[in-house]
């Protein structure tokens, strides 16, 4: 007979998923956490990723400045403000530590949580090159990149921060790991993936900078 099958991944539950959930015969996801609603027709199938666009890259010897890296969309779900809190703490306790977001704006409200992210940064002084010690500025809000750019990204950065809402793991941290960068991530959901040393408390950016100093 036909099967009605129901990819999703995501935290948010809508009225709509549940009606869907309740028609399908099966339902896909990346884990079954990534899936909001209980059900007994999930199957966790991972992510596909392309891991040949991703080479394992050779790590860059161990230098005075940490070079944290960021991606994804200018969303709170995202929690880009609490990883720039955390990288301004770590930088009050002496770690010379620079954070590098990239990420596009695809609504106007991201596109005013933008604005609220620059005015974060400057008001946290973070917005001046060599405030604080190192070279370059503290935390650079980018935009969108490319997505033939991301290797060299992730194979300058020093580690990959990831602080996406609980229930949808982001792509991002499985393609950082398949090119052999550390990642730093909140989301219960890696916890198969990442030892408990490399799991952070999402709204606790006291938290992410000990991470970041260990």
């Amino acid at each position: 007979g036909v099967r009605l099958l129901l990819w999703y991944t995501h935290w948010h539950a809508s009225g709509l998923l549940r009606l869907a959930e309740r028609l399908v015969t099966d339902v896909v996801s990346v884990d079954v956490r990534s899936f909001p609603l209980p059900s007994r027709k999930v199957t966790p199938l991972g992510h596909g990723i392309e891991v040949e666009q991703f080479p394992l890259v050779a790590r860059p010897e161990p230098r005075q400045q940490l070079r944290v890296l960021q991606l994804g969309r200018t969303s709170t779900a995202k929690g880009v403000a609490q990883v720039v809190r955390g990288v301004a703490e770590a930088r009050r306790r002496g770690l010379d530590v620079r954070l590098l977001f990239h990420g596009p704006s695809l609504s106007a409200a991201e596109e005013a949580y933008r604005k609220e992210l620059h005015a974060l940064v400057a008001e946290l002084g973070l917005d001046r090159a060599g405030a604080g010690g190192g070279d370059g500025l503290p935390v650079t809000i980018g935009e969108a990149v490319p997505r033939a750019e991301v290797p060299a990204l992730l194979a300058a950065c020093d580690v990959l921060v990831n602080n996406m809402h609980a229930g949808s793991p982001d792509k991002a941290v499985y393609e950082a790991a398949a090119a052999g960068v550390p990642v730093l991530a909140s989301n219960p959901v890696f916890d198969s993936l990442l030892a408990p040393e490399w799991l952070f408390a999402r709204e606790d950016a006291a938290d992410l900078a000990t991470k970041l100093e260990a």
